[in-house]
C-alpha cells in the first residue's frame, strides 16, 4: 500500500512543480508575491523527499531497492554534500574534520550521498539549541569510518537499537519533532547493503555520535 500510495502522489507533485516553476519564470522579479512562491516551492520539495523516502520504504520491504557501486571519492562527496546542505541550514556550522585528502571507495554513489543527507540533517533537527555539528572521516584497515557529532538532547540507552526501526520516533521527541521515522530505517539498510554498519553512542543532554563503517571495496 505504501508502494501504490507514493506513486500516486508523485506524478501530481511533479506537475504542480512545473507550474510552480512556470508561474515563477512568468512572475517580476519585484513582485511581492513572488515570497509566498518561493516558500510553497520549499514545501514541495519536502513532499517530494518524502515521497520519495516512502518508495524507498516499499522497495526495502520487497528487496527491490536498487544499488549501482563505482568507485569515487568519499571525503569529495562529503565536503559538496556539506556545502550544499550549509546553505540551506543556517542555524548550524557544518564543520569537516577528514584525515586525508582522498579516499576511494568502491560503493552507491547516490545512495552514500543519501545517508550523509539523513545524518547530518538530523543531527541538525535534533540539538536546536547548538550551533555546530560536526563530520568527520577517517579509514581503520579496509574500513572508511564517516561519523556526525551533535550537541543535542541525546538519546535515552534504551531506544538505541529501537532508532533504526521502520517508522520508530524518539518517545520523549516524537510530540514535538516532524517527521515519519523512516530516515534512519533507510540508512540502516543502505548501509547494510553495502555489507556495512550504522551505529550510534549518545548521552541524555550532551549529544550523540552516529557513524558508519563500509568496505573500501565491495
Amino acid at each position: 500500500f505504501i508502494g501504490m500510495a507514493s506513486h500516486e502522489l508523485k506524478t501530481p507533485v511533479t506537475s504542480v512543480s512545473g507550474y510552480l516553476q512556470i508561474i515563477e519564470r512568468a512572475m517580476p522579479e519585484d513582485d511581492r508575491n513572488k515570497a509566498f512562491l518561493i516558500k510553497a516551492r520549499n514545501q514541495l520539495n519536502k513532499l517530494t523527499v518524502l515521497i520519495s523516502d516512502l518508495l524507498d520504504v516499499s522497495k526495502i520491504q520487497t528487496g527491490k531497492l536498487p544499488f549501482s557501486y563505482s568507485d569515487f571519492d568519499m571525503l569529495a562527496v562529503l565536503a559538496e554534500v556539506s556545502e550544499i546542505m550549509q546553505q540551506t541550514y543556517t542555524t548550524h556550522k557544518i564543520e569537516l574534520h577528514l584525515e586525508q585528502d582522498e579516499l576511494i571507495v568502491h560503493a552507491d554513489q547516490q545512495r552514500i550521498e543519501q545517508v550523509i543527507i539523513n545524518l547530518i540533517s538530523n543531527a541538525i533537527k535534533y540539538s536546536p539549541d547548538a550551533d555546530k555539528v560536526v563530520v568527520r572521516a577517517g579509514i581503520t584497515g579496509n574500513k572508511v569510518k564517516v561519523s556526525f557529532h551533535d550537541f543535542g538532547i541525546g538519546i535515552a540507552p534504551d531506544q538505541h537499537d529501537r532508532i533504526f526501526s521502520r517508522f520508530y520516533r524518539v518517545e520523549n521527541l516524537a510530540a514535538h519533532m516532524s517527521g515519519l521515522g523512516i530516515g534512519l530505517y533507510i540508512s540502516h539498510e543502505i548501509v547494510r547493503r553495502h555489507k556495512g554498519k550504522l551505529k550510534l553512542t549518545s548521552e541524555l543532554g550532551v549529544g550523540s555520535v552516529f557513524y558508519f563503517e563500509i568496505p573500501v571495496s565491495q
